[in-house]
């Protein structure tokens, strides 16, 4: 009886037998938990594109030289919004080229006066004057009073085909137009029209000679 007992006994803590059934199924299991880790330790894991990359800064446009002058002209005009009519003409008078163009904007007379008899302008900076259609009348007027520019052909060309430019100084100037100015102001539709008149009048009689 006692022999039978540890028989039993011994039969009930062996390990249930596994069937090949199952036996196949841990060992695929075991066979592809190997290949994943082996992957993984090769390649490691997938970083999406473009994450852990340095960001890209993009500078502004332009050269260096030329977002300085940008740089430039915007604090000159933050200093001009402080300057009361007196120094705003005591810069218009001694200031550079920058600051003669920002001053010809101001409302003042006065100051812009003092950009046109700045004793620095350049003949290129009243010609281009004389052409701009943004400046008051009496500026284009003391341009003309002013002989040294108006012996230049490109001032005269310009007030006469500026309609800001005062009428008895337009016509004036017509006489002394070559002749393809002179007909390309008679077709002019941006002048007065008692102007395109006597130009195209003074086109038909040098045409006629």
């Amino acid at each position: 009886m006692r022999r039978f007992l540890l028989k039993s006994v011994r039969r009930l803590s062996k390990p249930p037998r596994k069937s090949d059934g199952h036996r196949k199924m841990n060992e695929a299991y075991d066979k592809e938990k190997d290949t994943i880790e082996e992957n993984n330790v090769v390649t490691g894991p997938q970083v999406p594109e473009g994450v852990g990359e340095k960001p890209v800064v993009r500078e502004e446009g332009g050269t260096g030289e030329g977002r300085t002058e940008q740089r430039k002209v915007r604090s000159l005009y933050q200093r001009v919004q402080t300057m009361s009519v007196p120094e705003k003409i005591q810069l218009a008078l001694k200031g550079d080229k920058e600051a003669r163009g920002l001053l010809l904007r101001d409302s003042n007379k006065l100051v812009t006066t003092a950009v046109i008899k700045s004793p620095k302008i350049s003949e290129s900076e009243v010609q281009q004057i004389a052409r701009s259609t943004n400046v008051d009348g009496e500026l284009l007027r003391i341009i003309s009073q002013k002989r040294e520019w108006m012996n230049k052909y490109k001032t005269k060309l310009g007030l006469a085909n500026n309609p800001k430019t005062p009428l008895d100084i337009s016509l004036k100037l017509l006489t002394s137009l070559r002749a393809r100015d002179l007909s390309f102001l008679a077709k002019s539709k941006n002048v007065p029209t008692v102007l395109s008149k006597r130009a195209k009048q003074l086109s038909d009689k040098r045409s006629r000679r």
